[in-house]
């Protein structure tokens, strides 16, 4: 069953979904996105993950921006009555995780924000993607 397999596709911008990152605080600033991206492109590649802790905080407002986004076509996995799932999960799981169906997935800019080692996970074939407690899925997999 892909469901519980699901991973990226590629989607060229964030900006289809209504998701762009803008800052509810002094920390996140478009400018800090810049310097962040800037740094990512200067950082030599032995220290990523000083490199990677510096961006996480522009990472997870993109995700929470794209859960908010998606939050009025979200499903809870119990809906599609997978007979199996019951068997693996707690039904207050099935009944808490969000299904969203979407025609391109929404797979954050990582190598526009300078992070050019992520462009094949950007461009692979894939039928889903899993934020925090959502699943994106292409609609050809949500039978599976």
């Amino acid at each position: 069953m892909r469901l519980a397999n699901t991973v990226a596709h590629v989607v060229p911008c964030c900006d289809q979904y209504g998701v762009r990152i803008e800052s509810a605080t002094a920390k996140e600033t478009p400018k800090q996105v810049d310097s962040v991206q800037k740094k990512a492109a200067d950082t030599p590649s032995s220290e990523p993950q000083d490199r990677y802790a510096e961006f996480l905080p522009v990472m997870s407002q993109w995700i929470q921006q794209t859960l908010e986004a998606s939050a009025q076509n979200a499903k809870s996995v119990e809906s599609f009555r997978f007979p199996r799932l019951p068997h693996y999960f707690s039904e207050q799981l099935l009944k808490t995780t969000r299904v969203v169906m979407v025609d391109r997935l929404p797979v954050p800019p990582l190598s526009a924000w300078g992070f050019s080692e992520f462009a094949d996970f950007e461009t692979q074939p894939m039928v889903g993607i899993t934020y925090l407690d959502t699943y994106f899925l292409l609609p050809d997999a949500a039978g599976e």
